[in-house]
């Protein structure tokens, strides 16, 4: 999960820019992106964690996506095959997964910006993709 986690974040905040965008959204819910962003990046630092730490709740779904164990799909991604069991992390591996994890909010950040930036803030603005109209 470290090695896609920016891209998924990112992606997660331009979709979030893009449904706050609905008039319907807009008019009864004008801090969606702020909750719905708290929520994201809490759900996803908890899944990650998880991975980390092997928990039995997430080795069914570490199998399911081709990894030994929790922790080395939490370092590999899925991408990278690295044979890895929680107790025996070296510490070098666990300041990344620390550094890591203390940036999910700004991926977060950045794709919601980046999608704010692409379709606009309120239902009146078009943003930059509105000139491509």
């Amino acid at each position: 999960m470290l090695l896609v986690s920016p891209l998924v974040l990112v992606a997660l905040g331009v979709l979030v820019a893009r449904l706050s965008k609905a008039k319907r959204v807009w008019r009864k819910h004008g801090r969606f992106p702020w909750w719905a962003g708290v929520v994201i990046v809490v759900a996803y630092t908890l899944l990650s964690l998880a991975f980390l730490f092997d928990l039995e709740r997430v080795a069914g779904w570490a199998a399911a996506l081709g990894a030994p164990s929790g922790t080395a799909f939490f370092f590999g991604s899925g991408v990278v095959d690295w044979d890895v069991v929680w107790p025996a992390v070296p510490a070098r591996w666990m300041a990344a997964a620390v550094v890591g994890s203390m940036l999910y909010p700004a991926w977060f950040l950045l794709g919601l910006e980046a999608g704010h930036w692409a379709f606009g803030r309120s239902p009146k603005q078009t943003g930059i993709l509105g000139l491509l109209r």
